[in-house]
């Protein structure tokens, strides 16, 4: 499962160029929500996760269950949370790419 914290570094290693400050621009948060984020206090919001996934270039719903599966305790809902984030971060397969 990639966490918030995975998240929010990747995007950090897309702009490396940007502090903090204009990363949370970027994803229009305040700089505080992206310092929890580094440090794992919190997740990723749902309104930000869409923002982040734009900026990834990756599904947002495989953003939102990384939120959903570090928010709840119950099993089943995190191995449903898992398996949507595998199933969605799947590379495409050859044949169905549209070159």
């Amino acid at each position: 499962m990639i966490t918030s914290k995975q998240w929010i570094n990747m995007l950090a290693a897309k702009y490396p160029n940007c502090n903090r400050a204009e990363l949370a621009r970027l994803v229009g948060v305040s700089k505080p929500s992206i310092t929890h984020w580094f440090t794992g206090k919190h997740s990723i919001s749902e309104d930000a996760a869409v923002k982040i996934a734009e900026l990834l270039n990756v599904p947002p719903m495989a953003i939102i269950s990384s939120t959903l599966y570090e928010k709840t305790q119950n099993p089943m809902l995190m191995s449903l949370y898992y398996a949507t984030q595998q199933m969605l971060m799947q590379p495409e397969p050859q044949s169905a790419r549209k070159d």
